[in-house]
């Protein structure tokens, strides 16, 4: 099984980080960053000059919109490939990260009516920052998901800290440059 990994486009909280740092993961109030011209920009660049994108039969994307309007410049708005959106690839830590709360289920799927959701009605709030153990958790659960699946063909349209996570990878994921994770039976 070909895992093609995705980290989303610049976004809103990506420009604040290069400016303030850390202090833009924390502001006063949950927001659900979007991305901004440049993250636009690189995510169609990826539709106009990744070959392997044809040959995708599934495409899992996280919930939050920066994510969502990522697959849609990547895949195009009305692709006829399903498209599932589930909350275990939300990003890292979930909790006290204000860039990192979705609308409710129901306002998604006034947004994009031709995916499947398999979220809960209201994001989680966590009382606590979510810790490595419960990341470790949420990406076993997605591995086994995956494993139960028969394409063969799947991308994963997610977050940095997520995907270093399922990836076992150290440096950070670039921007809408798909990395390619073989997963087997």
């Amino acid at each position: 099984m070909k895992i093609y990994c995705i980290r989303h486009g610049k976004s809103t909280h990506n420009v604040e980080y290069d400016k303030i740092g850390r202090a833009a993961f924390a502001g006063d109030k949950p927001f659900n960053s979007h991305l901004v011209a440049d993250g636009v920009r690189q995510a169609t660049r990826l539709y106009e000059n990744w070959k392997e994108r044809k040959e995708i039969e599934l495409i899992i994307v996280s919930p939050l919109q920066r994510t969502l309007e990522t697959c849609e410049c990547v895949f195009g708005k009305y692709n006829s490939v399903p498209v599932i959106v589930m909350d275990t690839l939300l990003e890292f830590p979930q909790g006290s990260h204000t860039p990192n709360y979705r609308e409710s289920k129901s306002e998604l799927q006034n947004m994009y009516s031709s995916y499947k959701f398999e979220i809960n009605e209201k994001s989680y709030v966590y009382k606590l920052e979510e810790t490595k153990k419960q990341l470790q958790d949420r990406v076993e659960i997605l591995k086994k998901w995956l494993l139960n699946r028969n394409e063969i063909n799947i991308a994963l349209v997610g977050h940095n800290s997520f995907l270093k996570e399922f990836l076992q990878e150290e440096e950070t994921i670039k921007h809408c440059l798909p990395i390619l994770k073989m997963l087997n039976k």
